[in-house]
This record gives structure tokens, sequence and C-alpha cells, in this order.
């Protein structure tokens, strides 16, 4: 992006300034007990589906070519890296490893061969994730 705009600001002659970073809003990750109930549910959701998708993941992985296997293994060790560095530089750091996770749910979701258990886990995940947003608005 900045290679972009830096070449769009050079056409129309301007000056290249640096855009300011927005800071990330720091996660919370408060005990079982002080969270509300949708939150709770959201969150089991979410690792539920997760756990569910790395399982798949590694168990067709040995079937792709050597290039789809390539790929699986970049994004995996992107999400490990983004996770390891959440842990030592802060958990406001966590965000990068929203892209790499919502590619191996999106990928589980689109590619199982057990449909009905994703059928029930992406109603789950949309059911919760409503209610959560709801119960946000209601300061809960």
């Amino acid at each position: 992006p900045y290679l972009f705009y830096f070449f769009i600001l050079f056409i129309i002659d301007r000056s290249f300034s640096i855009p300011e970073f927005f800071t990330f809003s720091k996660i919370d990750f408060p005990n079982i007990q002080e969270m509300h109930l949708s939150k709770t549910i959201w969150l089991g959701t979410i690792i539920l589906t997760t756990v569910f998708s790395f399982f798949e993941i590694f168990i067709w992985l040995y079937k792709k070519s050597i290039k789809s296997r390539r790929s699986f293994m970049t994004i995996i060790w992107f999400f490990i890296v983004s996770v390891l560095m959440a842990n030592y530089f802060g958990w406001e750091y966590f965000y990068f490893s929203l892209l790499p996770l919502s590619i191996i749910i999106g990928n589980y979701f689109v590619y199982t061969k057990n449909r009905k258990l994703a059928s029930i886990l992406f109603s789950l995940l949309i059911i919760s994730s409503c209610y959560y947003k709801y119960m946000i608005g209601f300061n809960v």
C-alpha cells in the first residue's frame, strides 16, 4: 500500500508523508466467572471452530500437492509467529493472527467432508456472534 501511495503522490506531484498509525484497543481476557454468558458462548464457539479447523487441515495436508502444502504451512507459521509475537510484545498484536486464522477457518467451512458438523458449527458461530453483538448494544 505504501508503494502504491508513493507512486500516486509522485504522479500528482505531492509530497510523501507517512500516515499516522491508529492504536489497537487492548484485548482483555478476564476470568471466565466475570464474563457475560454471551461472550462465553461466543469465545467457546470460536475456540471450538478453530480446533476443528486445525485438526481438519492437519488431517488432509499430506494429501495435497507440494504447492498447496507450502502455502498452508506458510499460513500456519504466520499464525504461530503472530501469536508468539502477541504473547511476548503485548496482546494488542493478537489482531495480526486473525488473518491466517480466518483463512484456516474459512478453508474448513468450504472443504470439510463432514458437512453436518460444519453446518452446525457455522450456525453456532453466526447465532453466537449476533447474540454477542446484540448484548454489546445493551452494554453487557
